[in-house]
């Protein structure tokens, strides 16, 4: 659960952006797609009128399926119409770091003092716009916290810290900077 750092969260609003991966393992880590039933969830929770969140996929590169809204329609569709990619298109691959760039200059347009990213991923990136590094240390200095999902293998990974010499597991760092939890 998300909730705001505030005794009365009636006179704030938060801004989520749900950053998920689509890429080809997905497909072997989340068969039954459980990021759209915990994306919807979160979007459920969300307060009418006064909280937004955007959707945005990646593979290789990120595309925004939704940008910030208040229509829990229209993101519950965004979220729908995400489906696992083959393996086998020109952009196939998993890049991370470009969901979660693409996330923080979405919620850097956002006046809301409450920004977060929920990260739903397998962890697998063989691709990488970005470090990880940048991201955590740009994330920090926009005051935006990021929650890391792991979905299937990447469960393991976190739980044990396991990171290869890319980075390639990136849950548990991008928590710790932050200071938070992550989620399994």
């Amino acid at each position: 659960e998300i909730r705001l750092p505030s005794n009365n969260p009636d006179d704030f609003s938060l801004n989520i952006a749900f950053v998920i991966d689509y890429s080809n393992s997905m497909e072997d880590n989340d068969p039954n797609y459980l990021f759209k039933t915990l994306s919807k969830n979160f979007v459920d929770a969300l307060r009418t009128g006064q909280d937004k969140a955007a959707v945005i996929k990646f593979i290789a590169s990120a595309t925004t399926v939704s940008y910030l809204t208040s229509d829990k329609g229209q993101l519950k569709f965004a979220i729908d119409s995400i489906t696992y990619d083959s393996g086998y298109n020109y952009d196939s691959g998993t890049n991370g770091s470009a969901g979660l760039y693409s996330a923080l200059d979405i919620l850097a347009s956002s006046q809301s003092g409450y920004k977060y990213i929920v990260f739903l991923t397998d962890g697998e990136d063989n691709r990488s716009s970005y470090s990880y590094d940048y991201i955590t240390q740009r994330a920090k200095a926009e005051n935006v916290i990021i929650y890391a999902i792991g979905m299937g293998s990447a469960k393991e990974d976190v739980q044990l810290g396991r990171s290869d010499a890319r980075g390639r597991y990136c849950l548990l760092p991008l928590c710790q900077v932050r200071g938070h939890r992550h989620a399994i």
